[in-house]
């Protein structure tokens, strides 16, 4: 049986070999040489400490591709935080007058963090299923649900809470973003609403002088 994988890394991993796409690209060939590395301290480890068990080719390289993911989607949230204080104090000290500007820089960053849950939610799912597999997964050395722990479960039951945490950082920013857009959307409405008073205050003023000319 083989394992798709398609994370920050993409790929097809089997139970002694793993395939991965574009390898050209730095940030991959760097990676593979990651994993290879942890292969060898795997089988090293196994060896000096004499034990009769070696965990899976596939569970070692899964770790990798698990491993990447959460780093590139925390490296994602470091650049978030200050990004997103930067906008919010541009917004919040911006005239009333320029909600609708203010408006153009919040609506992309709200996008963005939209697409970001995603793609944690999806990460985090993809593993919730394997856990819950009623099958055997001898790729990782899985087995069914329910019939107790192994290495494999707990390794990622670790990354589901990871993901998890970050899933929680990314809904925090989400609603911080989310109190300061209602924020910019009353300025708006207090906008048109000076707008409206105006053009009453307009239209009385051009009835009354022409009331008056009349007269």
């Amino acid at each position: 049986r083989s394992l798709v994988f398609s994370f920050s890394i993409k790929g097809v991993l089997y139970e002694g070999k793993l395939v991965v796409f574009e390898p050209d690209v730095p940030s991959v060939t760097e990676w593979c040489g990651e994993v290879e590395a942890r292969v060898v301290e795997a089988i090293a480890a196994k060896r000096s400490a004499d034990s009769p068990t070696l965990a899976p080719f596939g569970l070692v390289a899964f770790e990798a591709v698990l491993e990447e993911a959460c780093s590139t989607f925390y490296r994602r949230l470091r650049l978030f935080s200050p990004l997103l204080e930067n906008v919010l104090k541009i917004s919040r000290t911006a005239d009333s007058r320029d909600a609708f500007d203010g408006v153009s820089k919040l609506v992309p960053l709200q996008d963005s963090l939209q697409s970001f849950e995603m793609e944690v939610m999806n990460a985090r799912q993809t593993i919730l299923d394997l856990l819950d597999e009623k099958d055997a997964v001898p790729v990782l050395g899985l087995t069914p649900a329910g019939s107790g722990d192994n290495e494999g479960a707990l390794l990622l039951e670790n990354y589901c809470a990871r993901l998890s945490h970050a899933l929680s950082s990314i809904v925090f920013h989400q609603r911080k973003l989310q109190t300061r857009v209602n924020s910019v959307q009353m300025q708006m409405v207090m906008q048109r609403n000076r707008i409206m008073h105006l053009n009453l205050q307009t239209g009385i003023a051009a009835v009354s002088v022409g009331t008056g000319a009349f007269i």
